[in-house]
């Protein structure tokens, strides 16, 4: 079973990991490194980046499946800086879900 967390909390070592899965799939045109740039990314900044943003996140016993990343000025307004599922679960409403789970 899937549980949706809002504002939940990730490790570093849990988004590395998730980004790793979303390039795991050979053959795409494009890949989640050049994508999200994490490849660019120190792991300094992204601890900062990690506490400063809220998440909402998918898991499966605990491990991360997916999430979406907002960023807001404490106030009035948020952007989605990202969105990811992991490629194996992709196709099976995860991502609308999570979606779903701050526009309501």
């Amino acid at each position: 079973m899937i549980k949706y967390i809002i504002k939940g909390k990730i490790t570093y070592k849990e988004l590395q990991n998730l980004f790793k899965e979303m390039d795991s799939v050979k053959g795409e045109r494009f890949w989640a490194h050049d994508i999200f740039h994490y490849s660019w990314r120190t792991k300094k900044q992204e601890e900062i980046a990690l506490k400063k943003s809220t998440f909402i996140t998918a898991r499966i016993n605990k491990q991360l499946i997916g999430l979406v990343r907002l960023v807001d000025d404490g106030v009035y307004d948020f952007y989605v800086a990202e969105v990811m599922v992991i490629p194996s679960l992709q196709g099976k409403g995860i991502g609308k879900e999570l979606i779903n789970s701050f526009i309501h």
